[in-house]
């Protein structure tokens, strides 16, 4: 429980590598998320190149930094894995990169979700820069690697966002 309380975005890191066998786990954990109809849709690439770094934060403003992560996870759909039945693969991704995220601060690293999916143009240059495969669409980033600075983001909890039975107006 307290991962979940210690977890925040990082968007700074030392200049570190992060080891490949804990990268290895981060993506471990992103499979051991629940999964609608146990059908798993989701693929795992790591990008620890410079260049293809670089290439992913220039998806938006708000991913210049990943550029200097040591490194990131780009979860990605499956599409084989999507059936009929299976229409809830957005919270099996979802709760995939939150399992990331809570993994790296149990290694001592910091990370953030930089959101693709819904977005056309940033899955379209995530699919070029990486060279992904069309059966494969790209649906999330973690940025990560060793925080620069020691310290927690803000706790977001409010007592009255919690009900009971119902809500009131």
């Amino acid at each position: 429980m307290n991962l979940i309380f210690e977890r925040h975005s990082v968007r700074s890191y030392q200049d570190r590598v992060v080891e490949p066998e804990i990268l290895n786990r981060l993506c471990e954990a992103g499979m051991m998320a629940p999964s609608a109809h146990n059908a798993q849709p989701w693929q795992f690439l790591v990008v620890t190149d410079e260049k293809k770094k670089h290439a992913v934060s220039q998806m938006s403003a708000y991913a210049r930094f990943a550029a200097d992560a040591p490194a990131l996870i780009i979860v990605l759909l499956d599409e084989r894995s999507i059936t009929e039945n299976h229409t809830k693969w957005q919270q099996d991704l979802s709760a995939a990169t939150q399992n990331i995220l809570l993994e790296c601060v149990n290694h001592g690293l910091g990370g953030c979700w930089l959101g693709l999916y819904p977005d056309q143009q940033r899955i379209s240059l995530i699919r070029q820069v990486l060279e992904i495969p069309m059966r494969y669409a790209p649906f999330s980033v973690v940025a990560l690697g060793y925080p620069l600075h020691e310290g927690k983001g803000p706790k977001h909890i409010y007592q009255g966002k919690i009900h009971y039975n119902r809500i009131e107006e």
